[in-house]
């Protein structure tokens, strides 16, 4: 299967320098298809405590994510990328766990946008701090983050986290859902490009049916009403008795084998790649304009979805960029 799945994924392809950053656990070395793209790498986390499947997870599918999920796009890019290794494993089935402080994060980031920020310009954030769901006012980490972007001039991808408690969140919602489903920290980063999930594959018994957002992907608004998350992409869905069976988005582990995942963090680096292709075609790079497009590249495409029902952009954003970079 391993060297079909070369053939599979070596087909036509355009090698682009445009790095991408992706502050999390680590993209594997043991994975042949990605280990050429790392270009860069900072570690902040022991040895003993490193768990590389998400940030591996993440690093294909803006890598390989069409291609796996047989989505036709005519931008065939491969992205370098810089890997910060900043999460500790937090899974206690995969070894040792540790945690990171927000503070020790901030740090993280403030060294790294030091010492990458003038070549490096699109960075993959797939994470969410569970016990700060957003409301009334801004997150310490959303407003730093907007700190970041705005001194370094740099974009920022945040996933707009994921529900992690039952009940998951039906389509149309459910009317007891309350505040359970509202966006966490750093969701909230006004220059953040936030990215909530949508599913791309339904069946019988799946709690969402295709292109409804995902049972657990967290809603909007921003502190101050802002339109959060800003966009969506997908990242899957789940049965009602919560197996994925075939309905999850489809990557590489760390070791190049097909496999299926759920959640936030894999809806982001879907628009992470579809960012960096705007950008890459660009004569003169612009982040802010290749944003504008992105955003307006969405509206486009779910227009009917946001007028049909007002309360739909809380769940949507202003909908789903387009795959193909020239539209």
């Amino acid at each position: 299967i391993k060297t079909n799945l070369k053939s599979f994924l070596d087909d036509e392809h355009s090698n682009s320098d445009i790095m991408i950053g992706i502050i999390d656990g680590g993209i594997s070395d043991d994975n042949a298809f990605l280990k050429p793209y790392v270009v860069a790498r900072e570690k902040y986390v022991n040895e003993a405590y490193q768990n590389s499947s998400h940030a591996t997870f993440i690093a294909s599918t803006i890598q390989y994510g069409n291609k796996l999920n047989g989505i036709i796009a005519t931008n065939k890019q491969r992205f370098k990328f810089v890997d910060i290794i900043a999460m500790p494993n937090s899974n206690p089935d995969f070894g040792p766990t540790d945690t990171i402080g927000e503070e020790e994060l901030m740090e993280i980031i403030e060294e790294v946008m030091q010492k990458y920020s003038s070549n490096v310009k699109i960075w993959n954030l797939s994470l969410g701090i569970e016990s700060k769901v957003c409301k009334g006012s801004m997150s310490d980490l959303g407003t730093f983050l907007d700190y970041i972007q705005d001194k370094y001039q740099v974009q920022i991808f945040v996933s707009s986290g994921n529900l992690n408690s039952l009940p998951l969140r039906e389509w149309p919602t459910q009317t007891n859902m309350g505040e359970r489903d509202r966006i966490i920290s750093p969701a909230d980063s006004v220059r953040a490009i936030t990215v909530g999930s949508v599913a791309l594959y339904d069946s019988e018994n799946s709690i969402v049916k295709e292109n409804e957002p995902s049972p657990f992907s967290r809603r909007g608004p921003g502190a101050n009403y802002i339109v959060k998350p800003d966009v969506v992409d997908y990242g899957g869905n789940l049965t009602k008795d919560l197996h994925i069976n075939g309905l999850g988005m489809k990557g590489l582990d760390i070791k190049g084998n097909v496999i299926e995942g759920n959640g936030t963090s894999y809806s982001n680096p879907r628009v992470v790649q579809k960012f960096a292709s705007v950008y890459d075609e660009m004569i003169e790079k612009d982040i802010l304009l290749a944003k504008a497009m992105i955003i307006h590249s969405a509206r486009m495409t779910s227009r009917d979805l946001l007028e049909k029902n007002q309360d739909n952009i809380k769940y949507y954003g202003f909908g789903m960029p387009a795959i193909n970079v020239q539209d």
